[in-house]
């Protein structure tokens, strides 16, 4: 596993493409990842890449439907 030098890179593992990251969580937000991803019959940490993805996803149509309002 490779150490980066500048805090919020992650570590590298086998596969270039991936990088971990510790992440907190407080306990009702736990609960609610835990608990969707149970319903989903997916992994904790794959709910979490979900999630994650699906905010980057609102986040980019927001900027999207901002400038195009200009």
């Amino acid at each position: 596993m490779k150490r980066w030098k500048k805090p919020g890179r992650g570590s590298a593992h086998r596969r270039q493409e991936v990088r971990r990251i510790p992440v907190s969580f407080d306990d009702e937000t736990f609960d609610e990842v835990r608990h969707l991803a149970e319903k989903a019959g997916i992994s904790f940490a794959e709910q979490n890449r979900q999630l994650v993805e699906f905010g980057l996803e609102a986040v980019r149509a927001d900027k999207r439907n901002r400038n195009a309002g200009r």
